[in-house]
């Protein structure tokens, strides 16, 4: 795997800077970074738990030579400076609104078959569900490979959410946060060979039933058997005030701190129990 040494100069102080940031202010581990391919044209998929989820995908693809393009809302591109960072490595503007969704399949595929490397959120936005577990993912990754029949690489990813809580604009940067990111095996659909609405819709809740199991891994939690929909549950936190949000989300958190914790000592008391039997023999 290439570091971030062959990236053009303005990239590599771009990742210099955050993964400084991110090494002072957090606790980062990414793991099986090896399974991503040295070739482009893919599509890395993730779920979707905060804002910050971006800035640790790049920090994980920058620091090893790969360039993505990450999809985003198009307002973005109007924002000073970021706005040229945008363009400077040719992310992919999103515009929401009936018709759109085709042209945003239609930009994909060119990439992919530009050699690009996407960084997709397939359910679209950050998660309504109440602990933070993955909701039902959008099709557009799901056609975009049946189109260009490229590889999709899964990644599972948890610990943003207790830096940058949702609908908060405000990082607890004294929290040193413990962020894992794991890069899954490749989601094979070879079984689906034809482009339909069957396999579009087959092949997006196989997407994000290995990104679920992935994430299930790092909390050490089985995925609940009911997947949020928003399309049939709406958002829980559309009639609450933001502040009101964030009040009902820290005790969220504290809850699944303490769930982490414990996952922790019962994994190290495991390793520590193995070690010693094997000491004996």
């Amino acid at each position: 795997m290439r570091g971030a040494g062959s990236l053009p100069w303005p990239l590599r102080t771009f990742s210099a800077v955050v993964h400084a940031l991110l090494a002072l202010l957090t606790r980062r581990e990414y793991r099986n970074v090896s399974k991503l391919p040295r070739q482009g044209g893919y599509i890395l998929v993730a779920n979707h738990l905060c804002s910050f989820d971006a800035v640790t995908l790049l920090d994980l693809t920058l620091r090893n030579g790969i360039i993505p393009r990450i999809a985003a809302r198009h307002t973005l591109w109007n924002v000073p400076l970021l706005g040229w960072a945008m363009r400077y490595m040719r992310h992919i503007p999103v515009q929401r609104g009936a018709g759109k969704g085709e042209q945003v399949v239609d930009a994909f595929c060119e990439a992919i078959e530009d050699g690009g490397i996407l960084v997709v959120f397939p359910e679209g936005t950050t998660t309504a569900d109440p602990d933070y577990w993955p909701m039902t993912g959008k099709t557009g990754v799901a056609k975009v490979a049946l189109r260009t029949r490229c590889p999709i690489i899964p990644i599972a990813q948890w610990g943003n959410q207790y830096f940058l809580p949702r609908y908060s604009y405000v990082p607890r940067i004294f929290s040193n946060p413990r962020l894992q990111l794991r890069v899954l095996d490749p989601v094979n659909y070879d079984d689906l060979t034809e482009y339909s609405h069957d396999n579009v819709v087959a092949l997006t809740d196989r997407i994000m039933a290995t990104i679920r199991a992935g994430v299930g891994e790092l909390r050490g939690e089985t995925p609940p058997p009911l997947v949020y929909d928003m399309r049939l549950q709406g958002s829980p936190w559309e009639s609450e005030p933001h502040r009101q949000i964030r009040r009902i989300d820290r005790k969220i958190i504290r809850n699944t701190k303490k769930r982490d914790r414990h996952h922790r000592r019962a994994n190290q008391a495991a390793l520590k129990a193995k070690n010693h039997v094997k000491d004996l023999k």
